[in-house]
């Protein structure tokens, strides 16, 4: 698989969460997709970083759905984005040209830090936000488990005409690094406010997201490779890096 943009040096933070099973499968099924369940329940993934492309600094913050890869047997990488957002809007606007994936411009904040924290704005509020309490009786969080991990497979992208059996389209995205896994503490705080431009909040409200665990990489390689148009009994492109 070649990559078309590959950045090192990436900050992230990621947040493993869980929603309604039923909500998502009926929302996924004119996408000819399925969720993957995991203790009865819809595995969601947001994913904030801080990166630079030719030099330009740039945060993004998107929302994806953990997915059954068509064409592998069960345990394979696959998510579909529901929906993402860019802080460059020359970036955002690229996205949508020339990769057919759904992103928005909006004010991103991302703090690999202790305490973590991601925060999407819009219109000058805060419409998205995950933090890490700041418990001085807890100075430091210890890692529930740490080592090299990350996401390798395709992503697959909304279509413009759902619903009416057409299929849409996937790229393929590799994440990779040091990773630094922490539960989602009771005292750290999640923030979900309704919005016309972020539809995926009122569907994260209406399936009952959870968030389960934190996920920071300080360090971490993200790549993606150009946008396939997927099709009925099509072969698909092989996703190894070779």
């Amino acid at each position: 698989m070649k990559y078309v943009a590959e950045l090192a040096h990436v900050r992230e933070v990621s947040l493993l969460g869980s929603a309604d099973l039923g909500f998502w499968a009926e929302r996924l099924r004119d996408e000819g997709l399925t969720p993957v369940e995991h203790a009865g329940r819809a595995r969601v993934l947001v994913v904030a970083c801080d990166s630079k492309f030719f030099g330009v600094r740039f945060r993004e913050l998107s929302f994806s759905v953990f997915v059954h890869r068509p064409d592998a047997s069960e345990g394979s990488d696959a998510a579909f984005l529901v929906q993402a957002f860019n802080s460059s809007r020359f970036f955002a606007w690229s996205e949508r040209t020339w990769f057919s994936t759904p992103y928005r411009h909006a004010m991103i904040d991302v703090d690999v830090g202790l305490p973590a924290a991601m925060r999407l704005g819009v219109e000058g509020q805060t419409v998205f936000s995950a933090v890490m309490s700041a418990d001085s009786n807890t100075p430091t969080r210890e890692p529930s488990r740490s080592g090299v991990a990350g996401f390798a497979g395709p992503i697959f992208l909304p279509s413009s005409t759902r619903g009416k059996g057409t299929s849409g389209r996937f790229f393929f995205a590799k994440i990779e690094g040091e990773t630094q896994a922490y539960p989602f503490s009771s005292t750290d705080t999640l923030t979900l406010k309704p919005s016309s431009d972020c539809p995926i909040l009122q569907e994260l409200i209406d399936s009952q997201f959870v968030a389960d665990e934190w996920l920071i990489r300080r360090d971490a390689t993200h790549a993606k490779s150009k946008t396939f148009r997927r099709m009925d009994g099509q072969e698909w492109p092989s996703d190894n890096n070779d």
